[in-house]
């Protein structure tokens, strides 16, 4: 025999499915970008110091360590987190 859904039930299980992909979406994925910007922004504006420095004569050689990368990560933290507060309104 087949099981029968009620379609009440079917439409509670799709409403579900609504608002828990809208809250992934509002909460996890549009941070997550601009997040993501926020580290691209941060990364590419110690790139552009660095080859200014490079240019100046100020830097013999342009290299990026584990530092420049934290910094980028303050600037997805912070871009990831100003996003979510927007949302929360």
């Amino acid at each position: 025999m087949q099981k029968s859904y009620s379609n009440k039930a079917t439409k509670n299980n799709l409403k579900l499915k609504f608002i828990f992909s809208a809250f992934a979406v509002d909460y996890f994925l549009i941070p997550f970008k601009a997040g993501t910007y926020g580290f691209i922004f941060c990364f590419l504006i110690l790139a552009l110091v660095k080859l200014v420095l490079f240019s100046m004569g100020k830097l013999d050689v342009i290299s990026f360590s584990l530092a420049d990368v934290l910094f980028s990560t303050v600037g997805f933290v912070y871009a990831y987190g100003l996003k979510v507060l927007r949302n929360i309104d």
